[in-house]
């Protein structure tokens, strides 16, 4: 007991430590394709949309100018494209991570603040929310080591990007730790929103849904029950997995623009790239992945 009230301790000081530290001191940077999430977010801001208007992207612009002179401000409709239905430019990266930067661009704005601050605030936002569902939700001989692996994480330095790694990476570690509760239906959810801005994830959305439904079939043959309400309730969180290739039909006649405007290839991975993804020191997941595995083969 002592334990777990000196770990409820810490890890509230240390939300409050992470907070502060983005929401007030770290600058955050327009990096990649930060601008096309910036404009997005303007576009919620202006019409609660994520259609691209002229208009959005000069407010945005004007915006950033003021706190933000060395920004490399992009043109309207760079990184936009038209849809099929003619005069509506929508991005190639999907909506769903600028619509939640929105209401809190709204909230620091009301502050005279940095647009750019919003970003860091969100993600902040999202790494201790994923921090706190690992803590609360975790098995207890699990929890603590969980916790501080994840308080380690190498998601950290990312919180200060204008874009939705910190958004994906938290819900998909949310996910996994239903996952490992056995709920798939919460695993579905999570990993399913996440899979909007990141697709390789819905491989796993998939993987919990063929689980689930192995384990409908298996209560039927062996008990002769169906659980109608909660097939129905898996079912409903499962869409979100469809959001994004449903917009993009609708829009571009594909379930993902990436891909058909050539930037996705099977031809983009090569060796290098695979082994940067192992040991290079900003994004390699061999040595945290190696201290993951300590702690579930604990």
């Amino acid at each position: 007991l002592a334990i777990k009230q000196q770990m409820m301790k810490t890890l509230i000081v240390y939300s409050v430590f992470v907070f502060g530290l983005f929401a007030f001191v770290k600058k955050t940077d327009m990096l990649g394709d930060g601008y096309e999430y910036t404009y997005m977010t303007e576009s919620f801001i202006q019409h609660k949309s994520p259609e691209q208007l002229d208009t959005d992207v000069a407010i945005a612009q004007e915006k950033l100018k003021i706190q933000n002179p060395h920004v490399n401000l992009r043109p309207e409709h760079d990184g936009f494209y038209e849809s099929n239905a003619g005069n509506k430019w929508y991005s190639y990266h999907f909506w769903l991570y600028p619509l939640i930067v929105a209401p809190v661009q709204q909230v620091t704005e009301l502050f005279h603040g940095n647009p750019l601050r919003a970003f860091g605030i969100t993600n902040a936002l999202l790494y201790l929310t994923m921090l706190w569902c690992v803590y609360l939700l975790s098995t207890s001989d699990k929890r603590t080591w969980l916790t501080l692996l994840m308080a380690m994480s190498p998601l950290v330095p990312y919180i200060t990007w204008t874009h939705p790694e910190v958004f994906s990476a938290s819900l998909l570690a949310v996910a996994l730790v239903f996952y490992f509760r056995k709920n798939l239906q919460m695993s579905i959810l999570f990993s399913g929103l996440a899979a909007c801005q990141n697709p390789p994830i819905l491989f796993f959305t998939v993987w919990c849904g063929c689980l689930y439904l192995w384990q409908v079939y298996k209560k039927y043959i062996d008990e002769h029950t169906f659980d109608f309400r909660e097939f129905i309730i898996t079912g409903l969180c499962s869409l979100p997995l469809l959001l994004s290739p449903l917009f993009y039909w609708i829009n571009y006649s594909t379930p993902n623009l990436i891909a058909k405007l050539g930037a996705s290839q099977i031809s983009f991975i090569g060796f290098d790239r695979f082994v940067s993804y192992l040991f290079d020191l900003n994004q390699g997941a061999i040595l945290y992945s190696g201290l993951l595995l300590i702690v579930f083969l604990w």
